[in-house]
């Protein structure tokens, strides 16, 4: 593989995505501050309920409260909200990739076939611009929460007082650095999985039948308990105050796996798709 042709072509995958999609990525900011207010709100209330003070509430205390997710046991018993956020947040990778990657990767590769470019070269391209991406999107709704965060509570990087009264556990066992470390590191892999499940999929198929798939294995990590499930990233199923951090290493080692077998998918999509008479049903590539 010619290096600098790959590393070019990756350079024009970021360039032109960001470009084509930076309207989305606004509509995602704004959708993702809406979610941190909410969460404010109520985290407010809950903490005036419990007479707590006014600074009880610090940003920590928020992020963990919108990736928190729902318990398997409360799966199982069947009482339970469901999880708003962390549903929002996983669609949202997909709704800001929107049909681009299809369309581009359809109307495009024969011209870049034309000049010499491998099709693999071109295919994880793809892979590796729409890895970025999700980093890119997981970081916008990080600087949501750590912006409106600050403003609506307590700008201190440590546990506040709530959640000393409302999860002790997490308070005295779980350092804040490794909180973040680990959130941010779960968040990735799960979106960057599910971005490559859409990309293989919309590569072969409709982009409507891709989102139904990305709908599906949500929903599924929802309602079916399943420890190894490499696409949950609800934090408390993850027992992450535990010391020998069995949880988030089986997430690692799913994620590590499922790369792996979603690259030789990847492989094998581009190597058996013809472009031939191939029609594009996106209309949303500009």
């Amino acid at each position: 593989m010619n290096n600098s042709v790959f590393y070019k072509l990756l350079k024009r995958d970021l360039i032109l995505s960001i470009h084509i999609m930076k309207l989305r990525l606004i509509i995602a900011f704004i959708v993702y501050s809406a979610l941190v207010g909410g969460e404010v709100f109520l985290l407010k209330q809950s903490a005036q309920y419990r007479e707590l003070p006014s600074n009880a509430i610090t940003v920590l205390d928020v992020l963990y409260e919108l990736l928190k997710g729902i318990s398997f046991k409360e799966v199982e018993m069947g009482r339970f909200q469901l999880p708003v956020t962390w549903l929002i947040l996983q669609l949202s990778y997909c709704f800001i990739l929107g049909t681009y990657v299809r369309a581009d990767f359809i109307q495009q590769t024969p011209y870049l076939l034309a000049r010499k470019v491998s099709r693999y070269q071109v295919l994880f391209s793809k892979f590796i611009s729409t890895g970025i991406l999700a980093i890119c999107i997981t970081l916008l709704f990080y600087i949501a929460v750590f912006f409106w965060g600050a403003i609506f509570c307590s700008y201190q990087f440590n546990w506040g007082i709530y959640t000393e009264n409302t999860n002790p556990k997490i308070y005295n066992y779980l350092k804040e650095t490794i909180f973040i470390i680990k959130i941010f590191t779960l968040q990735l892999i799960t979106s960057v999985l599910l971005v490559w499940v859409y990309l293989i999929v919309a590569t072969k198929l409709k982009s409507v039948i891709s989102y139904v798939v990305i709908i599906v294995i949500i929903t599924m990590t929802i309602f079916i308990p399943v420890i190894c499930n490499p696409f949950d990233s609800m934090l408390i199923r993850k027992n992450l105050f535990y010391v020998n951090n069995e949880h988030f290493l089986y997430s690692i080692f799913y994620f590590l796996l499922c790369a792996f077998f979603l690259w030789i998918s990847g492989y094998w999509v581009g190597k058996t798709f013809e472009f031939v008479n191939r029609k594009d049903d996106s209309d949303d590539i500009h």
